[in-house]
């Protein structure tokens, strides 16, 4: 059984987001020394995957900023 976060965004739209899977790729790319700006646009890139199709892609760019922003000070791992 995966592990999963369930957020809603402000849309009011729900992600449920794999964690486990996540993790996964997080640890494949440290294995091939993937850069760490290569590593964070990559999860950015599965996360905005995993929005509902209804999203409109303001949202899945907010996202992504979020995720680059916050990445490195340990917010998104």
């Amino acid at each position: 059984m995966a592990d999963t976060v369930t957020y809603t965004l402000n849309t009011g739209d729900p992600i449920t987001i794999d964690v486990t899977q996540i993790v996964r790729i997080y640890r494949r790319w440290a294995e091939d020394d993937t850069d760490f700006n290569t590593r964070i646009e990559g999860l950015a890139e599965y996360l905005v995957k995993e929005l509902p199709s209804e999203v409109g892609p303001e949202v899945s760019k907010k996202l992504k900023s979020l995720i680059r922003f916050t990445a490195p000070m340990g917010g998104v791992l």
